[in-house]
């Protein structure tokens, strides 16, 4: 404000030089120079927008307006009513004043504040917004006179409200539980002999992660519920898991959206109970899918359709295809599966690895479809489906050349202890035995030591699951207590500190001083 201050200042001074020169333009015309006669024609030009700019000031002028108040929000809307010819317009425009003082009242907002002043605008978006005052001295010209034209005021189309449903409830109500993305669970029901344990386990474990899923054969507001585990597949395979991600992903997405645009109407306050504005771009997606059922290295016993066959190695990318649209781009699909994550020649939980597993490609289909902060959960080994520690994570960053391999989870709790040791003892061994240390090198040396000393880790780290230890896991507002397996890949880090901190509490069975002896043994 100061700058248009200083502005006009010199603005001031320049048309003050420029009125001495005009006099003396009278006197003695052959005095002016080129140069000024260009300054006396900008002068004169500069003149007639300024005398038609301040024709009707005052001693004082306000270039810039308070905030609209009560009476200047009423003549307003009066003016624009009685300037509308159209009957239905008008009374449009009757209803929205209405809509307007009400929403005022409801959300407590005084006349005649910036607050006000935007919610106005918002009914009433054909009206320039009142700017903040300044004033600033009238310039004393003489007005000219200024022709009378004829404007056209045409009614302004208002469109027609969106209409409240059910849909447009349920997707309010999604906006409010899952602004970020959602979960679900699916089970296998094939399995006549365990398949209460997958009903009941895949169902506990919706209600407390509050999965998402549909009863009967098709999505609607009466169907989808909160807390509930899908089937594999409803009344036939040929609807298997993809189908059921891709109808109720469809289905959610349509609710919310309606949701959205129905709250945020320019012309009308949203007729349903704490409405939400915001929607996020991935609110509608999956950001978690869980499948349980047995398992195996390149194949899981879930009925995936379109021709009722399971999901394996060969058909894992066009299911993944089929549910992407669906899927968050850092989507976790969990497999409660046995060996899913496993090779052929190795499902050592303690070793990276599962480059030739089911979840491997799970992984760089994901990769293929842009899902770059994807990531995938898996067993190694055959153990309860929900109560396996024998975990591998895989990420689609981590994939190189098209190949992905999995982390042990094991290795990246106790990771920086392993470190640590191993870099004790090549000290110790570096020291005490230079000789072996340099015909070795530190790379085999580093192999040596780890396969002596991972085992007690894993002992470790077996108790630590094994015991009972339990985490208090608050998720998405619902405080479970679960066993470590089964939140490991819902909740990583937390686990992972319990894991650490129950690595103070253990006593090691080996002592650095017996792995140096046991290594150069070995050489």
């Amino acid at each position: 404000m100061l700058e248009l201050l200083e502005a006009l200042k010199e603005l001031m001074e320049m048309i003050r030089q420029l009125e001495t020169a005009i006099e003396a333009e009278k006197n003695n015309p052959e005095s002016i120079s080129p140069e000024l006669s260009k300054k006396l024609e900008a002068y004169k030009n500069l003149k007639a927008s300024l005398e038609i700019l301040y024709q009707d000031a005052e001693i004082e002028r306000e270039l810039l307006r308070p905030p609209y108040s009560e009476d200047d929000i009423k003549e307003k809307v009066k003016e624009l009513i009685s300037n509308t010819e159209d009957k239905v317009t008008k009374r449009k425009l009757k209803k929205t004043y209405i809509a307007f003082k009400k929403a005022l009242k409801s959300s407590k907002i005084a006349w005649e504040t910036k607050s006000c002043d935007k919610l106005f605008l918002r009914y009433f978006p054909m009206f320039e917004p009142p700017l903040r005052a300044i004033k600033l001295p009238v310039l004393p010209v003489e007005p000219i006179p200024v022709p009378d034209i004829e404007v056209e005021i045409k009614p302004i189309p208002i469109p027609d409200p969106i209409l409240i449903d059910d849909e447009i409830r349920f997707g309010n109500k999604l906006l409010k539980e899952f602004p970020n993305g959602l979960t679900v669970i699916f089970y296998e029901i094939d399995d006549d002999v365990n398949l209460e344990i997958f009903k009941n386990g895949s169902g506990r474990w919706a209600r407390e992660q509050k999965a998402i899923g549909f009863t009967g054969s098709t999505p609607t507001v009466d169907s989808v519920k909160i807390g509930i585990a899908m089937p594999e597949y409803i009344q036939k395979k040929s609807a298997g898991v993809g189908n059921s991600i891709t109808s109720l992903g469809a289905f959610v997405k349509k609710c919310m959206t309606k949701a959205h645009r129905y709250n945020n109407q320019t012309y009308y306050t949203p007729e349903i109970e704490n409405p939400v504005f915001e929607m996020a771009d991935d609110a509608y997606l999956f950001k978690t899918v869980a499948l349980a059922s047995h398992g195996w290295i390149d194949g899981i016993s879930i009925n995936s359709g379109p021709k009722g066959e399971e999901l394996n190695s060969d058909n894992i990318e066009a299911f993944i295809k089929n549910c992407s649209p669906y899927m968050s781009s850092d989507v976790n699909i969990i497999f409660y599966s046995c060996t899913a994550a496993s090779d052929w020649a190795n499902n050592d939980s303690t070793s990276d690895g599962g480059s030739e597993s089911l979840i491997a490609k799970a992984i760089g289909a994901l990769a293929k479809l842009g899902h770059l902060e994807g990531e995938a959960w898996g067993h190694t080994t055959v153990d309860g489906y929900f109560h396996n520690k024998d975990l591998r994570y895989f990420k689609v960053s981590d994939g190189y050349e098209g190949v992905y391999q999995g982390r042990s989870y094991m290795r990246y709790c106790y990771g920086d202890f392993i470190e640590a040791d191993i870099k004790v003892i090549l000290d110790l061994i570096k020291e005490n035995h230079s000789a072996v240390y340099n015909r070795v090198g530190e790379e085999q040396l580093r192999i040596l030591i780890d396969e002596e000393i991972i085992f007690d880790f894993s002992d470790c780290y077996n108790a630590a699951f094994s015991r009972g230890i339990i985490i208090t896991h608050k998720i998405k507002g619902t405080e479970l207590r679960r066993k470590l397996s089964e939140i490991a890949p819902i909740a990583p880090e937390e686990v992972k500190d319990i894991i650490v901190k129950y690595r103070s509490t253990w006593k090691k069975r080996y002592t650095y001083s017996t792995i140096v002896r046991t290594v150069i043994s070995k050489l």
